[in-house]
C-alpha cells in the first residue's frame, strides 16, 4: 500500500503590454494506492535439439485519489478578478498482463537453427470520479457578479492490446560465416472511451458531448531481413538489410477511419 498526501502553493505574475495581473494557486492531494504483482516462468527441454520457455507477469492496481485546488486572479492593485475552487476525485482499477514464449530448435548441421519469440500484453484501465467546481467573477467594486458551477460524473475506460513476434532462421555459410533470415510482426490496438455526465434533477444523466469522446488506434507492422555475419579470431564483421511496412489507423467516435499513415522503410 502507498499513501500520499501532498500540498503545494504558487504565485505567478503575468505582464501584458498594457497591464499585469497575478495568479495564486494552492492545492492538496491525497491518494491511496494498492498493487498486487505476480510472475512465473516455465522451461522445458523437448529433446536434445529443442527447448521451450514460457514467462508470465501481471499487475493489479487500485487507486483512490482526491485533489482540492484553489486559484485566485488579482489585478495590479490586488483587486480580485476571479476565484475558483474545485475538487477532483477518482477511483482507478487497472490491470496489466504480459506473457511471452521462446522456442529454439537446433539441427544436426552446426550453425543451422530456427527460433520463434512471441509476446502478448494487455492493459485495462477503468476510472470513475467527480468534478465539482465553482468560479466567482468580481466587478470593479470588489463584489461578485457571476458564478459558474460544474458538477460532473466522469467515466474513463481504455484497453490496449499489443502482440509482437519474431521468427529467425540461421544457416552456415562457409566455415566462419552465418546467414540469418528474420521476419517480425507487430500489432497494437487501443480503445479509449471518455464520458462526462452533467447533473440534472439530482442525477448524472445528461451526457456532455463537449467533454466526451471515444476513439481507437490501430498499428501493425511487418518487416523481413537478411544478415551475414563473419566470425574469426581476429576479425568479426556483419552486414545486412531489412524492409518493413507500417500502418497507423485512427478511428473516431463513430468508428469511421479518420487518419491513415503508411510507412515503408
Amino acid at each position: 500500500n502507498i499513501n500520499i498526501n501532498a500540498n503545494g502553493n504558487s504565485l505567478t505574475k503575468y505582464v501584458l503590454p498594457d497591464s499585469a495581473y497575478y495568479s495564486s494557486e494552492s492545492h492538496n492531494t491525497s491518494s491511496r494506492q494498492t498493487e498486487q504483482l505476480f510472475n512465473g516462468m516455465y522451461d522445458v527441454k523437448l529433446d536434445s535439439f529443442a527447448s521451450l520457455r514460457y514467462k508470465m507477469n501481471g499487475k493489479l492496481e487500485n487507486t483512490d485519489k482526491r485533489t482540492f485546488t484553489s486559484t485566485e486572479s488579482t489585478g495590479e492593485e490586488l483587486q480580485v478578478i476571479n476565484r475558483n475552487n474545485r475538487t477532483n476525485s477518482s477511483k482507478l482499477d487497472a490491470g496489466t498482463f504480459l506473457g511471452s514464449v521462446l522456442w529454439r530448435q537446433k539441427f544436426k548441421k552446426k550453425g543451422r537453427t530456427l527460433s520463434f519469440t512471441g509476446s502478448y500484453k494487455r492493459t485495462d484501465r477503468d476510472s470513475k470520479g467527480f468534478l465539482n467546481s465553482e468560479t466567482d467573477f468580481f466587478g470593479n467594486n470588489g463584489l461578485p457578479y457571476q458564478r459558474d458551477t460544474i458538477d460532473q460524473y466522469k467515466i474513463n475506460t481504455s484497453t490496449t492490446n499489443a502482440v509482437t513476434s519474431k521468427l529467425v532462421y540461421t544457416e552456415p555459410a562457409g566455415k566462419k560465416g552465418i546467414v540469418e533470415f528474420n521476419y517480425v510482426f507487430n500489432r497494437a490496438t487501443t480503445i479509449s472511451d471518455r464520458k462526462s455526465f452533467d447533473k440534472v434533477d439530482d442525477k448524472y444523466s445528461a451526457l456532455n458531448d463537449l467533454f466526451s469522446i471515444r476513439y481507437g488506434l490501430n498499428f501493425h507492422a511487418n518487416s523481413a531481413g537478411i544478415k551475414y555475419q563473419y566470425n574469426d579470431k581476429k576479425i568479426t564483421a556483419s552486414f545486412g538489410t531489412n524492409i518493413g511496412v507500417s500502418n497507423f489507423i485512427q478511428n473516431d467516435s463513430s468508428g469511421k477511419k479518420v487518419v491513415l499513415f503508411r510507412y515503408v522503410n
